[in-house]
């Protein structure tokens, strides 16, 4: 279940995908929250006339429910998840070489800190897609 506080701002964030799905843009404003909502968009000038009415109507027939959004949250879950195994697994590697470190040969320590390094740069890509999520 999604925390009362990020639904805001998840709903926008879902509103936003649909729209540029939709429609090249060069702004998006929203004015209120729910079915009373006024949204604008500025669509790019390269757009075409069926691109601009999909939109439009996206944003006409738009869910404002908490159950869709819990849904398009449900959506990218496995990204989360795999993003939060990743850290685990990291924290729990860092912690088996931390109680061998200081009777680590160079070649297991050189083999460590490249390991480390190489899910460290995984967990940076994972964690860009996390923050491409909650940032819409």
């Amino acid at each position: 279940m999604i925390d009362p506080y990020q639904i805001y701002s998840f709903t926008l964030n879902r509103l936003r995908d649909g729209i540029r799905a939709l429609c090249p843009e060069i702004g998006i404003d929203i004015s209120g929250f729910g079915p009373t909502a006024v949204v604008t968009f500025r669509p790019d000038p390269q757009a075409t006339a069926n691109q601009i009415t999909a939109a439009q109507n996206f944003i006409t027939t738009f869910d404002w429910s908490d159950a869709a959004t819990q849904a398009w949250v449900s959506a990218k879950e496995p990204l989360i998840k795999d993003f939060r195994d990743m850290a685990q697994q990291m924290l729990s590697d860092i912690d088996a070489y931390l109680a061998i470190a200081d009777t680590a040969t160079a070649a297991q320590v050189r083999a460590e800190v490249k390991a480390i390094d190489q899910r460290l740069k995984r967990l940076i890509k994972a964690l860009g897609r996390v923050a491409e999520l909650v940032a819409g």
